[in-house]
């Protein structure tokens, strides 16, 4: 399971493992989950790839590698865990993310992502696990809408 608000935007997003993903727009109280809507990625069929950075974690690595892999693209900027929603929603392709997070920084967009239909992998092409070693980093990783845009 995984929640992530946005209470600036009046926007929650959540999903539950084999459930698939969802976003409600909330005004003042949320007393029910009935009006959420069922998100997914989008297969971009254009040539312009719209990428995730970072307003505060922007980095040189972040700008070579958009600049080695792809010709025109966009970056979206946008704060914290949201970057997941907006791949999980199909508003963006991509986000590599080539800086420091913590396992609590990124599992509620984890499970986000994949119930709709993306995928989140390390740079190295391995699924990220949580609990699984002494510390709680991450490494860099990519989540993404589409296989074919991460190039090997």
């Amino acid at each position: 399971l995984g929640v992530i608000y946005a209470p600036v935007l009046n926007e929650l997003y959540f999903a539950k493992k084999n459930f698939g993903s969802y976003k409600i727009l909330t005004s003042k109280k949320l007393n029910t989950l009935d009006n959420a809507t069922k998100i997914s990625i989008k297969i971009n069929k254009t040539n312009k790839v719209k990428i995730i950075g970072s307003r505060s974690h922007s980095n040189p690595i972040l700008h070579r590698w958009v600049s080695k892999n792809f010709n025109d693209f966009e970056i979206v900027q946008k704060g914290s865990s949201l970057k997941f929603c907006l791949v999980a929603e199909g508003i963006a392709d991509i986000y590599p993310r080539f800086g420091p997070t913590s396992e609590w920084d990124i599992a509620a967009g984890h499970i986000i992502l994949l119930e709709s239909g993306g995928k989140l992998k390390s740079i190295d092409n391995k699924d990220l696990l949580y609990n699984t070693k002494e510390d709680i980093l991450n490494p860099h990783f990519f989540a993404y809408a589409d296989d074919a845009l991460i190039k090997n």
